[in-house]
């Protein structure tokens, strides 16, 4: 889609608002730009007449880590007490280093710099390493060109404010052996049928293991609609 027909489609929007008596209708408009073919519409406001600009916001991707895990001993004190940057290495989706700053280096790196590609199946995405250009496919745990796969497919479910599990055939990435290994890979508890194995979504959110921060990072931009 082409922001101009993204402008038409918002002006025909506030229009038809307006016939239908609407109440109050915002002043503003905001827009996410996936890429560069792809314009996704979040909150409808058309723009205040006087000014001429729309305000957009670019997604960049989501910054991803692991940690802090896991409990010692049931003293709530944390085996790997802060969180670890992850990359996509030349054949394994490991950890970088000790998190240094809450994006992981960026914009300076995009080490840990990740896109969501969205499937034709809601919850189901494609995880896209930005440096490495590849995405993560997990049988095995490697990368690969062809994103939209099976192997490339996953199951992202969320368990609390920004944090996620990537989850396969009732497996799920982890950093295993209490979050020491330096590797992600695939496991499953085996108890149960889904949760990782485990019993519910509660005790995948307290073991801890299993759960990857997805942090959004944006960008904002000012389209002149004056201009053709």
């Amino acid at each position: 889609m082409s922001y101009s027909l993204a402008l038409l489609w918002l002006v025909t929007y506030c229009f038809l608002s307006v016939e239908a008596e609407v109440p109050g209708p915002p002043q503003s408009a905001r827009v996410r730009i996936i890429d560069d073919n792809t314009l996704e519409v979040f909150m409808v406001e058309p723009p205040i007449e006087s000014v001429g600009y729309y305000n957009l916001t670019k997604s960049n991707g989501v910054i991803l880590t692991w940690g802090p895990c896991c409990d010692i001993g049931g003293t709530s004190q944390n085996r790997h007490p802060t969180s670890v940057c992850m990359k996509a290495g030349s054949n394994s989706f490991q950890k970088v280093t000790s998190e240094s700053s809450p994006l992981c280096g960026y914009p300076a790196s995009q080490e840990s710099l990740w896109r969501l590609i969205p499937s034709s199946s809601n919850g189901i995405y494609s995880l896209y390493s930005m440096q490495k250009e590849k995405c993560l496919t997990y049988s095995p745990l490697s990368f690969s060109d062809a994103c939209s796969s099976a192997e490339s497919l996953w199951y992202i479910n969320r368990r609390g404010h920004h944090l996620y599990s990537l989850e396969r055939e009732n497996k799920c990435a982890l950093i295993s052996t209490n979050g020491d290994e330096n590797v992600a890979t695939m496991y499953s508890w085996g108890t149960f049928n889904n949760e990782c194995g485990l019993s519910g979504s509660y005790t995948v959110l307290s073991n801890r293991q299993a759960l990857w921060k997805m942090v959004p990072v944006e960008e904002s931009l000012t389209l002149d609609s004056r201009k053709k």
